[in-house]
């Protein structure tokens, strides 16, 4: 089973060293829950933590996890607690110099099956991604309303 807090801290002095300052975790645990993470806070100076315990699997990449974590980590910095475009420009930074993915909107198949090829690729102007690699979700998406990048809330434009 993965260390939670050891991953945490080498995922905060990682954000750090590229100059991205981040507000104080008082709390991190591991959670059954929805979403991949959460990040919670009262008073905007203090934070909670929380990660899917699927992210416990060495099953699940090391780069998925990091990418969770520092996704959550991203919104304790000052006036992040919502996906704005600053949250946008600090996840699209560290997703360049590290590799990781925290801009790019993904579900558990995502997670489960990083091999699987991409099929096809929404973007947005502000940064954000989906690329979709399960079969059949495509269709379900077209027969949906329009969707919607999560991080800004515009139309996806669709890359292929």
């Amino acid at each position: 089973m993965r260390n939670i807090g050891l991953t945490m801290q080498e995922c905060m002095r990682e954000l750090q060293a590229i100059g991205i300052e981040l507000g104080y975790v008082i709390d991190i645990r591991w959670r059954r829950m929805d979403a991949f993470g959460i990040c919670e806070t009262k008073n905007f100076i203090s934070y909670r933590i929380g990660i899917h315990e699927m992210f416990k699997k060495e099953s699940v990449s090391m780069n998925e996890f990091k990418s969770a974590m520092c996704h959550e980590l991203l919104h304790t910095c000052k006036d992040c607690i919502e996906h704005n475009q600053k949250w946008v420009n600090l996840a699209r930074k560290a997703d360049d110099i590290y590799g990781y993915s925290i801009a790019e909107y993904k579900e558990p198949f995502d997670i489960k099956h990083p091999e699987a090829p991409i099929l096809h690729k929404l973007a947005c102007n502000c940064g954000g991604s989906w690329k979709i690699r399960e079969a059949g979700r495509w269709e379900e998406i077209l027969a949906d309303e329009p969707m919607r990048c999560p991080w800004c809330g515009k139309l996806y434009d669709v890359a292929f």
